[in-house]
């Protein structure tokens, strides 16, 4: 899979529009697709999902004819993208921006959901985010990064002496890679 036409995915807006929406829904058909996209053309959409199945990142899932044609359904490929590991081993830069990519998508997939809720309240929701410029080498780092996995440990399953409103909220944590 060629790293360049992997991260066009993610850059071209018809591209990332399509991936997203299968992100929230699941599976799509081309149909449902373009009544959820109309300002996609359909010749565009045919062409983008077969550029997505080409390259790997969304799968034909299920297939039926319909009259004369088969109506095809897609879905994200769980299976796309490169092993974490190798990406760690390997050093590589664009694998990684790949999965940071994915994991700014989910985050964003959750944001969105929420935002077009009929009624929000930002203040009362528990919803926000912020950024925090912290000075610390590796070890520190490291420190840092246990602690705070030990801290929210006991919020990561439902309590059961806990009140009945508990929600289940995501907590994101990004340590960005250091300035030079």
């Amino acid at each position: 899979m060629d790293t360049k036409e992997v991260m066009d995915c993610f850059i071209n807006p018809n591209k990332s529009s399509i991936l997203f929406l299968l992100q929230q829904k699941k599976t799509c058909t081309a149909k449902e697709i373009m009544e959820l996209k109309p300002d996609i053309p359909q010749a565009t959409l045919y062409r983008t999902l077969k550029q997505l199945t080409k390259v790997g990142i969304i799968k034909v899932v299920a297939e039926r004819k319909v009259r004369a044609v088969v109506e095809k359904t897609y879905a994200l490929n769980e299976t796309f993208g490169p092993d974490v590991q190798t990406i760690i081993t390997e050093n590589n830069g664009a694998g990684y921006l790949q999965l940071f990519h994915s994991f700014m998508m989910s985050l964003l997939s959750e944001f969105k959901s929420y935002a077009e809720r009929e009624t929000i309240d930002i203040l009362h929701d528990g919803s926000g985010f912020s950024a925090s410029p912290i000075y610390v080498n590796e070890a520190e780092l490291q420190e840092l990064a246990i602690k705070m996995n030990e801290l929210i440990r006991p919020y990561q399953t439902r309590s059961e002496n806990s009140e009945v409103n508990q929600k289940l909220h995501t907590m994101a944590v990004i340590f960005t890679p250091p300035e030079e």
